[in-house]
């Protein structure tokens, strides 16, 4: 099967540390530990707007309530997905979910980033012994050798050899094949996947990706790195709306101000991808198409004073114009 789509996934914190009244943590990776702050599922798609990847907002999961913890919020996130993904669409995510979280979740398809240390298991019988109990687990598939107690531990031998050519640079490849995972049993009826590894000139380590795709190792490898622009709402709704203060308490508000601000941060987003590069002075002489520079010249632009408006709208004197920059 070829997957026609995919739906990259985060998670994102809004840093709340004196919220009062709210108990939910999450880890947050400057402070490097969890600390008190609203949570959200962020479910995009990721399509193509005149040579640039952009992502398309499909679902913005809120916490169900304040004492919702990390793992709570990725499950119910993972349920939800599994009834919005059509049959040839790809679910990815980064370091964080295990492949027993998609197969509880019943992920159709998906690609995950595994530890450097994960395991798995053939889902056939070892030879039987001459004494002993008969083994009711496969042979243990380790992708990657490592150190336990000053003693080397060895890989495995791949099932599949490959390379091909990226960006310049030869990717190594290895594959292992219908495997199960670790705590399983042999069973005819158990979900099977294949880990890749590909070894990257740039990289010391490895990265470590697992999926149920019967695709080729190329295309397993640009689907996972097509998930990055699932950061780029976060990041605008952050750090160029400003969302990363907030100054509302009132409980509707602290959950909803942060969905508004993502849906603002993608629909900024797009409109950057269409129009036509904006520079910041004149001093940007090869101006690219990103949000920051849109959201600083509309930062300068006056707000317009002529519009339609309803008959019974009237304009407050005590308003002021507002600029994204301080939205």
């Amino acid at each position: 099967m070829m997957a026609t789509d995919h739906w990259p996934w985060t998670s994102q914190l809004f840093w709340r540390p004196k919220l009062q009244g709210w108990a939910g943590k999450f880890f947050y990776r400057l402070a490097n530990r969890a600390v008190k702050g609203v949570g959200y599922g962020v479910i995009t798609q990721v399509g193509q707007v005149d040579g640039q990847r952009v992502p398309l907002l499909k679902r913005i999961i809120r916490v169900k309530r304040s004492e919702m913890s990390e793992a709570d919020l990725k499950a119910d996130i993972l349920r939800q997905a599994s009834t919005y993904l059509d049959e040839k669409e790809v679910w990815i995510h980064d370091a964080g979910v295990g492949l027993a979280d998609v197969q509880t979740a019943n992920i159709a398809w998906y690609v995950i980033r595994q530890a450097v240390n994960v395991t798995g298991r053939r889902n056939y019988l070892p030879p039987a012994k001459d004494r002993g109990r008969p083994a009711q687990y496969g042979e243990k598939v380790r992708p990657l050798p490592r150190e336990r107690l000053e003693h080397l531990i060895a890989a495995t031998s791949p099932d599949v050899s490959t390379q091909f050519q990226f960006q310049g640079r030869t990717i190594q490849v290895q594959g292992w094949q219908e495997l199960v995972r670790a705590d399983q049993k042999v069973a005819d009826a158990t979900q099977t996947f294949t880990i890749w590894t590909f070894s990257d000139p740039l990289y010391k380590k490895p990265m470590v990706l697992g999926t149920n795709l019967a695709a080729s190792a190329e295309t397993v490898f640009l689907l996972y790195l097509d998930r990055w622009p699932v950061e780029q709402p976060p990041l605008v709704a952050k750090q160029m709306l400003g969302l990363h203060r907030q100054s509302v308490f009132a409980p509707v508000s602290v959950l909803r101000l942060p969905e508004l601000a993502l849906l603002v941060a993608n629909i900024l987003t797009y409109l950057a991808a269409v129009l036509p590069a904006m520079p910041t002075g004149f001093w940007d002489r090869q101006p690219k198409r990103t949000s920051g520079r849109l959201r600083r010249v509309l930062a300068r632009a006056v707000f317009p004073n002529e519009y339609l408006l309803l008959t019974d709208f009237e304009k407050s004197s005590r308003l002021r114009p507002i600029c994204p920059r301080e939205f």
